[in-house]
């Protein structure tokens, strides 16, 4: 073989190696992407269990000043 032939087969395995990292680089995006596009959605029905919870807690409070006031309100008329 010649020098130029034997620059080229090196040539073509360096470009060989160069399209395996990018389709890996791609592939991993993707993942990436997809891993992303998982956890924003955790984190939304995270974020609705905080709501439900703090609307719960309002609800709690709500009924414990009713009663409250219906206790108050007994205790008057005794």
């Amino acid at each position: 073989m010649d020098k130029r032939t034997e620059l080229e087969i090196q040539r073509d395995k360096y470009e060989a190696v160069i399209e395996e990292r990018d389709a890996l680089i791609s592939s991993l995006r993707s993942e990436n992407e997809k891993l992303k596009r998982d956890l924003e959605s955790e984190r939304g029905f995270y974020r609705e269990k905080v709501s439900q919870c703090d609307d719960l807690k309002k609800f709690i409070e709500s009924q414990r000043n009713l009663m409250d006031i219906v206790l108050k309100n007994n205790q008057s008329i005794l």
